[in-house]
């Protein structure tokens, strides 16, 4: 075989060439070229997934006592749109916290009871009735999952 008007055999081997190049580990600030050198950027607050900065919030005081009720509506007329997930989410959460939640289904096909482990077929009575028939007071529509 003929190279740069060598001949070489096919069992010779040809010598590896060496190639200046920064060692295995070394970051490009190693090198003298300044081209190569990262400039020293802040990378700023943590972005949340809509490209905003994380809010800080505070851990809530814990509770000593219960207050005034604060009440919290949920309502869409379009189907869908996670009304009854973030219902139970946000009751989840608020409870884990230890405030005390009364979550009122109103949905007529029972989604919210479904969703916390209640058949609303087999209640006896429901908001319906409590709203509608005036047979029932509220102390007897109310389930309650947990006493604390």
């Amino acid at each position: 075989m003929e190279h740069d008007g060598e001949v070489r055999h096919e069992d010779q081997q040809q010598e590896p060439t060496q190639v200046d190049s920064p060692q295995v580990g070394a970051s490009r600030a190693d090198t003298s070229d300044a081209l190569f050198a990262a400039p020293e950027v802040d990378p700023g607050p943590e972005l949340g997934p809509t490209g905003r900065p994380w809010p800080e919030l505070p851990d809530p005081e814990p509770l000593t006592e219960h207050g005034p009720a604060v009440v919290i509506a949920l309502c869409n007329q379009k189907g869908g749109v996670g009304k009854t997930t973030t219902t139970i989410n946000l009751g989840a959460s608020l409870a884990e916290l230890g405030r005390r939640v009364l979550l009122v289904d109103f949905d007529p096909q029972g989604s919210l009871s479904v969703g916390l482990g209640i058949n609303p077929h087999t209640l006896d009575l429901s908001i319906y009735n409590l709203l509608l028939g005036r047979d029932a007071t509220a102390e007897e529509v109310i389930r309650p999952s947990s006493r604390l």
